[in-house]
């Protein structure tokens, strides 16, 4: 009989134990979920004030993000050696000949110091006629804590964040986000 009695009582606790974690569980989705859709869709109405930064054009010259400031800005951090970067810069390009003068395009390379040789190269090669600039020192990495690219951030005239998009990002969602900081 106390065998039995012991079964059940650890029995019970498992299944409050599960119970416990299964709501638990439950409960972190939902703030993630909340989270997640905040700042990742174009439908994000969040306000966050884009962090300045300085990058290189093409000639050395710096440049900081804020001089853009008053045109809707598209933010793109990517590098050469990224495969999803490569992918999305066809669209990038098509729009930017299409949008260029209503939007600034800040198509921030990451390769590192002493490539930009090599970036041009493979911009000639590929066609590309979007503005880069070099991130060598990593400014706009740290100031928007990118840990993987591509990332876009879509910068009202007001320098307001208001959508971010994680991984490449379809010609068609980047119209959309780019429609939404128009208006």
């Amino acid at each position: 009989m106390k065998q039995s009695v012991k079964v059940i009582l650890w029995v019970a606790a498992f299944i409050l134990i599960l119970g416990g974690a299964y709501f638990g569980y439950q409960k972190l989705k939902e703030n993630y979920n909340q989270n997640s859709s905040s700042t990742q869709t174009s439908s994000s109405v969040k306000k966050n004030t884009a962090a300045n930064f300085i990058v290189y054009d093409a000639d050395g010259n710096e440049v900081k993000l804020s001089s853009k400031f008053g045109k809707p800005i598209v933010l793109n951090f990517w590098a050469t050696w990224c495969s999803p970067c490569k992918s999305e810069l066809p669209g990038f390009d098509k729009v930017y000949a299409e949008l260029g003068d209503q939007v600034e395009f800040m198509m921030v390379n990451v390769d590192g110091p002493g490539t930009e040789a090599d970036v041009k190269a493979f911009l000639t090669e590929n066609g590309y006629t979007f503005p880069v600039y070099y991130d060598n020192d990593y400014s706009g990495v740290y100031a928007y804590n990118v840990s993987g690219i591509p990332i876009s951030f879509f910068i009202n005239a007001n320098g307001n964040i208001m959508a971010t998009q994680y991984g490449a990002i379809t010609e068609s969602t980047l119209r959309t986000n780019i429609n939404d900081i128009l208006n």
